[in-house]
């Protein structure tokens, strides 16, 4: 089921996950500091507990795991099978080349 939505694990799977969330951390995290840097953002304190750490948590790595099943892998499977089947029956030829139709008067 995991091998048609286009996830497979090998032995690079765990690189790729770890330079996958290294890449977006680095990137936010720089864009963020340039914000507080130019004074854009201010970081003020929060709650003394971890009270609303847990619902956030969750509703984020929700978020992420749509966004990535979604987009990443459905619409690019979704493409990649609909070029497919134009490539095999012709159609791009067919579409590029095909002469222009003749008009009877």
């Amino acid at each position: 089921m995991f091998r048609s939505f286009g996830l497979t694990a090998s032995s690079r799977t765990p690189l790729d996950i770890v330079v996958g969330l290294i890449i977006p951390f680095v990137a936010i995290s720089l864009a963020f500091l340039a914000e507080w840097a130019l004074g854009a953002i201010t970081v003020t304190g929060g709650a003394d507990d971890w009270s609303g750490f847990g619902g956030q948590l969750g509703t984020t790595v929700f978020g992420v795991v749509v966004e990535e099943l979604i987009f990443r892998v459905l619409i690019v499977t979704l493409v990649f099978v609909y070029l497919k089947l134009i490539w095999r029956d012709g159609s791009i030829a067919r579409l590029e080349f095909a002469p222009e139709p003749t008009r009877r008067a």
